[in-house]
C-alpha cells in the first residue's frame, strides 16, 4: 500500500481510467441505443410515407379510370344526341314532302298513290318512336346534365 490512502501510484491511474473506460462504455453503448431507435423511427416514417404514396397513386389511378368513364359516357351522349337529331330532322322532312305530295295530289283531284301514304304512316310512327325515345332518356338523364 501506498502513501496516500494506501494505495499506490499505479493502482490510482489504472483506477481513475476503469472508471473512465465504464463512463465511455455506457456513453457508447446509449449512443448505439439512440441509434438503433433513430433507426427505428425513421423506417416507420419511411413505411408510411411509402404507404401514402402508394394511396396517392391508387386514388390517382381511379380517378384517371373515373374520368376517362366520364368522357366515354358524354362522348357516347353526344353521339346518341347527334343521331337523334338527325333522324328527327330526316323524318320531319319526310313527313312534310309526302305531306306536299299528298295535298297536291287531292288538289289534282288524282287518287292518293298507297305508297305515299305508308310512307306518310311510317313517318308518323318514326315521329312517334324519337318523341318516345326522348322521353324515356330524359326521364333517366339527371338533371343539370348537358
Amino acid at each position: 500500500m501506498g502513501p496516500a490512502g494506501g494505495r499506490t501510484r499505479g493502482q490510482g491511474a489504472y483506477a481513475r481510467r476503469m472508471r473512465t473506460d465504464r463512463g465511455q462504455g455506457k456513453f457508447y453503448a446509449a449512443g448505439w441505443l439512440i441509434s438503433a431507435g433513430v433507426m427505428v423511427v425513421t423506417f416507420r416514417m419511411w413505411q408510411l410515407h411509402v404507404r401514402e404514396v402508394e394511396q396517392r397513386a391508387d386514388e390517382a389511378e381511379r380517378t384517371r379510370d373515373e374520368a376517362a368513364q366520364r368522357r366515354a359516357m358524354e362522348e357516347r351522349l353526344r353521339i346518341a344526341r347527334e343521331l337523334h337529331d338527325s333522324l328527327t330532322h330526316s323524318i320531319s322532312v319526310i313527313q312534310v314532302q309526302s305531306g306536299v305530295a299528298e295535298h297536291l295530289a287531292r288538289k289534282r283531284g288524282e287518287e292518293v298513290p298507297p305508297a305515299l301514304l305508308a310512307i306518310q304512316e311510317a313517318g308518323a310512327d318514326a315521329a312517334r318512336a324519337c318523341a318516345s325515345w326522348t322521353a324515356w332518356w330524359h326521364a333517366r338523364v339527371q338533371p343539370g346534365s348537358p
